[in-house]
């Protein structure tokens, strides 16, 4: 994030979930750890440009068989870094740690997203969806569960809560609220990549219900439908659908959502209603874009 009270949320967030606060007589240290070497990447970059002292980091091996790694960001114990934990309002008026996640700077939108993304980077985890949805964020306290939930129902988004091995676990299983927590903090690459796998199960179940119709107008439908929220996909991987032109980006978030539509169907979704030539004019100019990639 450009702001500094987003960049704040997202590394006091990052500290609480996935670091621990050590205290040495005066001097306070942080060591952080995390699996996601981006995510290592991110927090550096944010003690970097809001605390600006020294940091060690360090890359650590699981004994395990698969040999994932961690990696551990620290800052050693030093005066200063009592200052830097009072400015993330980690630390109360006597230089202890609160119990609870401190609001101050959580209050604006840009912040409350910054800090659900840190939140989800942190400890969160989505499954495989041919498996069914699920995604979690997980806590070590319930009131850090509570309140992380009151900030997604601020976003009109209905999580619950329940308790695992000693931790709460804050989780999703609609869909359609997985989907737009994910818009919300941005990771709009993972939400084309669940989108894509949906239709796919959508297609697979409408091609069971529909199985009396005629094989060779049911594969050609199909065939064009997967065709086109392919080339959507690869122009969203590529350039991003935010640089096509309004038109296009409109029937392209259309067909996403409604795989199995009809050109005449998909024609009347959009913001005016439009002929079915309109709308395969729209494809095609969909693909040709694709074919200059």
């Amino acid at each position: 994030p450009k702001k500094i009270c987003c960049q704040k949320a997202e590394l006091y967030v990052a500290i609480r979930m996935s670091g621990r606060i050590k205290k040495e007589k005066q001097n306070f240290g942080i060591k952080i750890r995390t699996e996601n070497a981006s995510v290592a990447r991110k927090i550096i970059t944010l003690i970097k440009k809001l605390f600006k002292e020294e940091i060690n980091t360090y890359i650590k091996f699981n004994s395990y068989r698969n040999k994932r790694k961690r990696y551990f960001i620290e800052i050693p114990f030093q005066k200063k870094t009592a200052k830097f934990l009072k400015m993330l309002k980690y630390l109360d008026d006597n230089f202890e740690v609160r119990d609870k996640i401190s609001s101050d700077f959580i209050r604006k939108k840009c912040c409350k997203i910054s800090f659900l993304r840190s939140c989800f980077y942190s400890r969160g985890y989505i499954s495989k969806p041919e498996s069914g949805y699920h995604l979690e964020i997980l806590t070590n306290s319930q009131d850090d569960a509570k309140y992380i939930l009151k900030i997604l129902n601020g976003f009109h988004i209905n999580p619950k809560i329940y308790k695992r091995r000693g931790f709460f676990v804050v989780y999703l299983k609609k869909s359609e609220d997985i989907f737009n927590f994910l818009k919300l903090i941005g990771a709009h690459g993972t939400v084309l990549n669940l989108e894509s796998i949906k239709v796919l199960k959508e297609a697979k179940s409408y091609i069971k219900r529909i199985v009396n119709f005629e094989a060779a107008n049911l594969n050609k439908t199909i065939k064009a439908s997967y065709k086109q929220i392919d080339n959507i996909i690869k122009i969203d991987n590529s350039i991003g659908l935010d640089l096509l032109p309004e038109a296009l980006r409109e029937i392209s978030y259309i067909r996403l959502e409604y795989p199995q539509a009809s050109l005449s169907e998909l024609g009347k979704l959009g913001s005016k209603i439009i002929s079915k030539s309109a709308v395969n004019n729209r494809l095609r100019r969909i693909q040709k874009i694709v074919e200059t990639l």
